[in-house]
């Protein structure tokens, strides 16, 4: 059984974010930033835990992995999400 990997500081604020670790590394590639936040939605990736006690208190009426990456969204305050998918 695997054991997440933590993240304990937060992510850093910019005007892109990545929806999804698939694919990043294309993403970063053509759009040529490095340090573009990546909003994990797969069960493997990295949680970062700040997020995830700002997810607790998210409506209820989403599941836990939608309200981890909606709080993801409203904390990172992105004006565009890219997706590989």
């Amino acid at each position: 059984m695997k054991i997440f990997n933590l993240e304990f500081l937060p992510p850093k604020k910019n005007k892109i974010a990545i929806l999804d670790n698939a694919g990043s590394s294309l993403i970063r590639n053509t759009i040529k930033q490095k340090n573009l936040p990546i909003i994990t939605i797969r069960k493997n990736n990295k949680i970062n835990i700040l997020i995830f006690f700002y997810s607790l208190f998210q409506s209820y009426k989403y599941s836990k992995g939608q309200r981890y990456i909606i709080a993801y969204i409203k904390y990172l305050k992105p004006k565009i999400i890219i997706s590989h998918i």
